[in-house]
This record gives C-alpha cells, sequence and structure tokens, in this order.
C-alpha cells in the first residue's frame, strides 16, 4: 500500500518542482510581430493584386523577457501557392531589416496574379536571421 501512493506524490512533487523552476526563468519572446495582409476580396485568374507584408519593432523590457542577441534583425521569404506569379513589388526573398525603436517598421509590397487554379489556402511567411540566404533554407529542409 505505501508503493501506491509513493509513486502519484513523487509525481505531483516532480511536476510542481518542474513548474516553479519554469517560472523562474524569463520567457522569450521575439520582439517583432509580422503581418501579411492584401485588400483584395475576391482573386480572379491573370488579375494582379498586391499584398503587404510588415513587420514592427515592439519595445520589450529586457528586465521581464529574455531577448535574443540580434532577434531584432531578420530576413524573410514567402512561400506562394502554386499557379502565383510574382509581377511587382519591394518584396523578393531574403529581404529583411534589423527594426530599432528609432525604425520601428518596415512594409514590403509583392504584386501578383494568379495564372492557374491553386489548390492550397494560403501564403508562407518565414522568418530567418539576418545571414539567411538559399544555402539556409536548403539545410532545412535537408
Amino acid at each position: 500500500m505505501y508503493k501506491k501512493h509513493f509513486t502519484p506524490t513523487l509525481l505531483c512533487l516532480a511536476l510542481l518542482l518542474l513548474t516553479t523552476i519554469q517560472s523562474f526563468s524569463n520567457p522569450k519572446i521575439d520582439p517583432i510581430h509580422f503581418s501579411i495582409k492584401t485588400d483584395a476580396g475576391h482573386i480572379s485568374l491573370n488579375e494582379e493584386f498586391e499584398i503587404k507584408i510588415t513587420a514592427s519593432y515592439i519595445t520589450l523590457n529586457p528586465n521581464q523577457v529574455f531577448i535574443f542577441e540580434d532577434s531584432n534583425s531578420f530576413r524573410l521569404k514567402v512561400v506562394t501557392l502554386d499557379g502565383f506569379t510574382q509581377t511587382g513589388g519591394t518584396f523578393r526573398d531574403f529581404v529583411g531589416a534589423e527594426l530599432t525603436a528609432s525604425k520601428p517598421s518596415v512594409t514590403y509590397t509583392m504584386k501578383g496574379k494568379f495564372t492557374s487554379q491553386s489548390n492550397g489556402s494560403g501564403f508562407l511567411l518565414l522568418r530567418s536571421h539576418k545571414n539567411a540566404t538559399n544555402d539556409s533554407d536548403e539545410k532545412v529542409q535537408k
């Protein structure tokens, strides 16, 4: 009977200790908020539309959260749906910036159109470190 009570009690104590230790560590928060949006409500084939990608710097207190060094710098890549062709705009793969309180945001535009029907449901915005290149992308996929 003693062993039946010992194991659950020990498990509860271990979970309590783990929770307490984690509460002392600072959460790791990204100081940049990214958004990707378009004003186009309905898009037809071969109809050009614009996508806006915005990165905004969030001022965080370093005494309350842990911020990785160089986390205010980034490079971006957009994974588009099949059938989408980029026709213009300021966005190119691996475009990036360093945001600060004095330069709190940056917006990129991507103009394009669908030349064929797509089965997907959305674009993906990928964020990486300030030195990211196509080689960085290949290492992740392998």
